[in-house]
């Protein structure tokens, strides 16, 4: 009788053993920071224009250029994002950009509240 009760205990506790011991692996895993790469030539769209982007990092710095008004990039990464500034023919402004989990597009402003999208060119 009493084998019979622990055997019911341990196969009611096995599920809870495994779903236990999984929570614990995802919750001490470290985090994937590793964010994808900047380098490469991006299409890019802006409120009122657009240019092909070509970028390049370097650890947690980007340059770049801009098929624009001799356009160019610089800025660091932190994370999944690109804060720094554009400058343009005298013109300049900052960028926040947010790249994909894919690395394939970018999200972002210029100047805080201007959208500037990009996609890896093809």
């Amino acid at each position: 009788m009493l084998s019979k009760k622990l055997n019911n205990i341990s196969t009611l506790c096995s599920p809870l053993f495994v779903l236990f011991t999984f929570s614990i692996f995802i919750i001490l895993s470290p985090a994937n920071s590793e964010a994808a790469s900047w380098t490469g030539t991006w299409e890019t769209k802006w409120q009122g224009g657009g240019a092909k982007m070509h970028l390049v990092q370097s650890g947690n710095r980007v340059t770049g250029t801009y098929e624009y008004k001799n356009g160019r990039i610089d800025g660091t990464i932190d994370g999944n994002r690109l804060n720094g500034t554009w400058v343009q023919d005298g013109d300049r402004g900052t960028i926040r950009f947010e790249i994909s989990p894919d690395g394939q597009s970018f999200k972002g402003t210029y100047n805080g509240n201007n959208w500037w999208n990009g996609k890896r060119a093809r």
